[in-house]
């Protein structure tokens, strides 16, 4: 069980939820629900725990090549890595973000990304090229790809005023993550309004990362809102992932049975399996 409560102090850092930072109280809360409530201080402390390397170390295998522009290893060796490592401190590009969800999916193989799948020529359709497929390479185990999918597969409805409102069409079992950032010291509104937000998830045969934001200024939209991940971002990805598998197969997620494979609109079982 871990503190979830936001504001909270850390040394001489204060680690606080997007916004004003006062919308989590959980001081009692397991990692399941601290993921679904996306609980800033509980994976500051958790990266403190399991030591800010090892987590990037781990990031590295399941796909993530850079934080902030620079290559990641350069951050294990270098000093520069903090426990807001785990909160989001260092920027990671989209297509990383599909990549390390796309592990997930693959129930903890990661497979490098790709561009180009085939080439044909325009007449006969003879392809010219196509994509030889990696084998991939094991980032962690299934059960541990089991166990953070279940939790993810929780955020679709449980951070929602309605149920379902970002859940996939049809009620395709579907995973993600939504989170947003303050800008960096001297950003417009940094520290007090979000400057991205971001909507990242998979289905067992698709991963996708949704990044909206303005670069280094507030957030907003054209009423002068502040902007959140279950905004835009989450409709975004809902609504490219609702074209993008319109028509293929329903498939369980990672440690899930056929049978489970939801036919109507019902929550997954807030547990641990």
């Amino acid at each position: 069980m871990w503190d979830g409560t936001s504001p909270q102090r850390f040394g001489d850092r204060v680690v606080t939820n997007s916004g004003d930072g006062q919308g989590v109280r959980c001081p009692h809360c397991d990692l399941l629900r601290a993921t679904t409530l996306a609980a800033n201080p509980v994976y500051y402390a958790l990266t403190a725990k399991v030591g800010a390397a090892n987590a990037t170390r781990r990031a590295a295998l399941a796909g993530i090549r850079t934080l902030a522009g620079r290559p990641i290893q350069q951050f294990v060796t270098s000093g520069m890595l903090t426990n807001g490592f785990g909160t989001g401190d260092f920027a990671v590009s989209p297509l990383d973000q599909a990549t390390g969800y796309a592990t997930f999916a693959a129930g903890g193989v990661r497979h490098d990304p790709y561009f180009v799948d085939r080439v044909e020529k325009l007449t006969g359709g003879r392809g010219v090229y196509t994509h030889r497929h990696s084998v991939g390479r094991r980032a962690f185990s299934p059960w541990v790809a089991e166990q953070a999918t279940f939790a993810m597969e929780a955020t679709l409805w449980q951070r929602t005023g309605t149920p379902f409102d970002r859940s996939l069409a049809d009620w395709r079992p579907a995973a993600a993550m939504l989170g947003t950032a303050q800008g960096p010291a001297g950003a417009k509104g940094a520290g007090s309004t979000n400057t991205a937000a971001w909507t990242c998830g998979f289905t067992p045969q698709l991963a996708a990362a949704v990044w909206v934001g303005p670069d280094r200024k507030s957030l907003v939209d054209k009423a002068g809102r502040q902007v959140y991940a279950i905004g835009l971002p989450a409709l975004t990805w809902k609504a490219f992932m609702d074209g993008a598998l319109r028509g293929q197969p329903q498939l369980p997620l990672a440690g899930e049975s056929p049978k489970s494979v939801r036919a109507g609109p019902q929550p997954p079982t807030a547990s641990v399996r």
